[in-house]
């Protein structure tokens, strides 16, 4: 599952650009957020509160929808791109 970062989560992140292996039985939002999470934890502490997004970011998959849910199902195809809220959102 590709991830690409714009904005303040791009500076946090440190990459504009992530890949995570999303495990065969789950392919929630959730699942591949957590994964990210791990991974890049300059990102998780600035751009999360607990376990959701802060408000001054959203998501947008493929360019096509724009979602908060967790458990949002997520296709093999999928790009998951996450910005500040006033950068386009």
């Amino acid at each position: 599952m590709k991830f690409e970062f714009y904005g303040i989560p791009r500076l946090r992140a440190g990459v504009a650009e992530f890949v995570v292996n999303l495990p065969e039985e789950d392919h929630r939002l959730g699942t591949a957020l957590q994964l990210v999470r791990m991974e890049l934890p300059q990102f998780d502490g600035h751009c999360f509160d607990g376990d959701r997004l802060r408000t001054e970011f959203i998501i947008n998959i493929s360019g096509k929808h724009f979602t908060r849910e967790l458990d949002y199902s997520l296709e093999p195809s999928d790009t998951v791109l996450i910005f500040s809220s006033d950068a386009g959102g």
